[in-house]
């Protein structure tokens, strides 16, 4: 009998693996250069608000309002609303009301939207910002993350 559970368990955790979640890839810099050339806006915000529609994240009309602070590349602006990006909903995005982030957005039309959602690149369009930051540690960390912007 307690082969046969042994065997049984085995069997389950050998099997786990081929239906979990396939690892996040990071991009490589020359691809994250392609991800911030083609961005019409690099910003840093705090995000003030978000609606997974239908609870799918990634519908469009799911949404995701900031707070702009900082403008790295494009245009001022005060706040945007990003179309078919939540920034809260578990366990893909966790960052939740009042986080902070650096987000590179395309403009579609009258919409903004996350540069790349490519989730296999691990959604490079964000970059979360550690809270226990204070605001000359978040440059330095935003500088060493974004790179030359030139």
């Amino acid at each position: 009998m307690k082969h046969l559970l042994f065997a049984f368990f085995f069997c389950i955790f050998l099997a786990a693996p081929a239906q979990a979640t396939s690892p996040c890839v990071q991009q490589t810099p020359e691809q994250f250069a392609d991800v911030k050339a083609a961005s019409d806006l690099i910003a840093h915000v705090r995000l003030s608000n978000y609606k997974a529609a239908d609870g799918n994240p990634h519908r469009d009309d799911s949404w995701t309002k900031a707070d702009v602070l900082h403008v790295y590349k494009g245009a001022p602006a005060e706040a945007v609303k990003i179309t078919g990006w939540a920034s809260y909903y578990q366990p893909l995005y966790t960052y939740d009301k009042g986080s902070e982030a650096v987000l590179l957005l395309k403009k579609d039309g009258d919409k903004w939207r996350l540069t790349d959602m490519n989730w296999k690149s691990c959604v490079p369009s964000v970059i979360g910002l550690p809270a226990d930051m204070d605001a000359a540690q978040k440059e330095e960390f935003i500088a060493e993350r974004l790179g030359d912007l030139d």
